[in-house]
């Protein structure tokens, strides 16, 4: 998350960083994470052959900057063109735990529905993803606004 909130060239920062100098600058607005995998996460009892080389199809030039690989490689592998079976370079996975996947908007509701929005554009098999992102909001926003954190979130209910 920190890194996807992160505006400009994080090589610049980091290098910045090294000279003395923090540039960098951040969102403002709120963000959630889906931890994308399959197989047996989170256990990975599984042996690495059986959770790797599996393809991960939808990744797009569009939805790639929500894209944050953990487990992932590319390699050589079948894909469709239109009708025809063709071979290119693909997104697959490494392991159990494959990516986390990014939304951000005004308020969590916002932020969960452009995340799950860009997560049902992919396509793993076995994919595991929650469901439920930002719902224990509810009980716990009262509370850190009783201790002075986030007191200018609200939760909304759906």
């Amino acid at each position: 998350m920190m890194l996807a909130a992160t505006e400009g060239d994080p090589v610049q920062w980091m290098k910045d960083a090294i000279d003395g100098k923090d540039t960098t600058s951040f969102k403002e607005d709120i963000g959630a994470c889906l931890v994308m995998a399959h197989g047996d996460f989170p256990y990975g009892n599984k042996p690495r052959e059986e959770v790797s080389d599996v393809p991960i199809y939808g990744v797009t030039k569009g939805n790639k900057k929500y894209l944050h690989p953990q487990g992932v490689k590319i390699d050589v592998m079948p894909d469709m063109d239109g009708d025809k079976i063709t071979e290119r370079p693909l997104w697959n996975t490494a392991g159990d735990y494959t990516m986390v996947v990014t939304g951000f908007g005004k308020d969590v509701k916002q932020a969960a529905a452009r995340a799950y929005k860009t997560a049902k554009q992919l396509h793993v098999s076995n994919q595991i993803l929650r469901d439920d992102v930002g719902e224990g909001l509810e009980a716990q926003l009262p509370e850190l606004h009783k201790l002075g954190y986030a007191t200018h979130f609200e939760y909304e209910v759906k």
